[in-house]
């Protein structure tokens, strides 16, 4: 087991840039925390596959701030003027939403199976 990839995360959990943390403050999405996000916790997966145990501030993740992340994704109506000029259409915006929304389920499932 590598403990920088425990510290690593613990570190982006006391950032600013933390996703859950993000959304909630700003009502926005911020990909660049998504990748960081999705990356230090898929390295976290591989570092403790053969650990009995997870950290419980990683299970707490996975299974209370993950959720919280979808359903205040799932909440998202609107479209702010700022992402009219990155390219986005209401319609298309609502998409990217949409499948983050379908990348964080993957990867708290993936969490999930890592438990057997």
């Amino acid at each position: 087991m590598n403990n920088q990839s425990l510290q690593n995360f613990l570190e982006y959990l006391e950032s600013e840039e933390e996703l859950r943390l993000f959304i909630r403050n700003n009502a926005d999405w911020n990909e660049n925390s998504f990748i960081k996000m999705n990356e230090l916790l898929n390295e976290l997966m591989s570092d403790y596959k053969s650990e009995t145990n997870y950290p419980k501030i990683i299970v707490l993740y996975f299974m209370v701030d993950i959720p919280s992340i979808i359903e205040m994704l799932s909440h998202f109506k609107f479209h702010l003027e700022a992402d009219f000029g990155k390219g986005y259409t209401q319609k298309s915006y609502e998409e990217y939403i949409s499948e983050r929304i379908n990348k964080l389920k993957s990867l708290k499932k993936d969490f999930i199976k890592s438990l057997y």
